[in-house]
């Protein structure tokens, strides 16, 4: 749970942006799984992710935020 107050604070984030967290891709990919085993994200889409509050079980990034990731990274 080193990265997810991180997560949180971003709350929806791409695996680049991980990348970037972690400082490594592989460090990043192996974070990713780990997360989204535990429930700590859920996947959006291919490469977009939601970071889920413990609390509740809930993403904490609403929806019109993460349709709007969404859109930004259509393109690429």
């Amino acid at each position: 749970m080193k990265y997810y107050s991180d997560l949180l604070a971003m709350g929806c984030f791409t695996r680049k942006q991980v990348c970037i967290l972690a400082s490594n891709y592989n460090t990043a990919g192996t974070l990713l799984k780990s997360y989204l085993k535990k429930g700590y994200v859920r996947s959006v889409k291919r490469n977009l992710y939601v970071a889920v509050n413990l609390a509740d079980g809930e993403p904490v990034a609403g929806k019109f935020r993460i349709g709007g990731m969404a859109t930004e990274t259509r393109g690429g």
